[in-house]
């Protein structure tokens, strides 16, 4: 019994309590822990968090320059949040996907106007979605 809970204990200091504590306020996750799913959408620990504010392409897209684009906007997510620790802040609950709604920084700068000021996000808030095609 008594190793089952110091095993528990090392797996949540390895990172499984960032999957178990609640997620209502701001995080830093070490670099390396969370991972882009694509250019507007985390995975941090277990915990699926979308970036509020911006719009990034699709990797399922109606175009191959969309599809493109979106790997590209992915892959800088990638390389920022591989630099540096990560600090995740919700901001209003979770979107209708069950993603928690956030802010994501990597060394002090969002990650949404990191991927704006390299044209592979745009500025998004709310309603319909500008086509990416066009």
């Amino acid at each position: 019994m008594k190793k089952r809970v110091v095993g528990a204990l090392i797996a949540a200091a390895a990172g499984g309590a960032y999957l178990f504590e609640g997620m209502e306020r701001p995080r830093t996750y070490p670099a390396g822990v969370c991972r882009a799913v694509d250019g507007d959408t985390l995975d941090c620990a277990g915990a699926r968090i979308r970036l509020v504010d911006i719009d990034a392409p699709e990797l399922n897209g109606q175009c191959p320059a969309e599809i493109q684009m979106a790997e590209r906007a992915k892959l800088a997510a990638m390389i920022a949040l591989a630099s540096a620790p990560a600090h995740v802040t919700p901001e209003r609950g979770k979107d209708r996907y069950g993603r928690l709604l956030a802010r994501g920084s990597v060394d002090g700068r969002e990650l949404g106007e990191t991927l704006m000021a390299q044209r592979l996000a745009r500025p998004y808030s709310g309603g319909r979605r500008r086509d990416w095609c066009g």
